[in-house]
């Protein structure tokens, strides 16, 4: 398992914490797949029905409020908020009922028998990979006052809290920012519009400022700013 270390901003002492790498989890077919390469005396039909099984069976555990205490598993419960008064009555919005699940004894006593390899900190903002101006039909190349493109990357989405700073940028030379007030669309991967018109010739950088979280569903306090690895030009 790979692992890679973060500033530890709850001190500030200059310390680092970890963070590992799950870099891959399976589906319930996968791992029914992976079942059957270890027990292949039994069938995949039969496997399925068996997990069906015990699904439905922990579904019916836990609509009666009852607890496991297996070797592989540990499930009771915890309940959120707190009272006003010791005769205050329950409100399930207040609080709410919540599921704590726990590895058991069979799944913590092998975790020492996991290798851990140290790897660099993995870049989770944004990133403008290919730029298509619609005019010029060229790909991170030109840019035409006023036209069309199209850009493709990861965690694209502008948003949050600070809309009036958010936005994509068109940077020049000298570092002055022109936004680019039309976007089409606006989505994690996708980004499309038109270029502001009246740009002056030379060579600009694109920027992209959003507050959008690396999960995409929350918001950042502060800006995350991408600037792409090219230049566009004016000619």
């Amino acid at each position: 398992m790979d692992y890679y270390l973060i500033p530890n901003k709850l001190a500030n002492d200059g310390s680092y914490i970890s963070r590992p790498v799950v870099n891959q989890t399976y589906t319930e077919e996968e791992l029914i797949d992976k079942m059957l390469s270890k027990r292949n005396v039994i069938s995949k039909p039969d496997l399925e029905a068996f997990i069906a099984a015990i699904k439905e069976t922990l579904i019916d555990v836990i609509k009666e409020g009852k607890g496991l205490n297996l070797p592989w598993l540990k499930l009771n419960y915890g309940m959120k908020g707190t009272f006003a008064t010791h005769d205050a009555p329950l409100n399930a919005t207040d609080h709410p009922l919540e599921i704590n699940i726990n590895a058991g004894a069979l799944l913590t006593e092998v975790v020492p028998e996991i290798k851990l390899k140290r790897v660099s900190s993995p870049d989770f903002g944004s990133k403008i990979g290919r730029v298509t101006d619609g005019v010029s039909k060229t790909v991170n190349s030109l840019l035409t006052p006023g036209g069309v493109f199209e850009i493709t990357g990861n965690r694209l989405r502008i948003d949050g809290r600070d809309t009036s700073a958010l936005g994509l940028y068109l940077r020049d030379q000298d570092g002055a920012e022109t936004k680019v007030d039309l976007l089409l669309r606006n989505e994690p991967r996708y980004l499309s519009g038109q270029f502001p018109t009246g740009l002056p010739s030379g060579t600009y950088k694109l920027v992209v400022k959003t507050q959008v979280g690396t999960s995409g569903k929350r918001f950042l306090i502060s800006t995350r700013t991408c600037i792409s690895n090219f230049s566009l030009t004016v000619e």
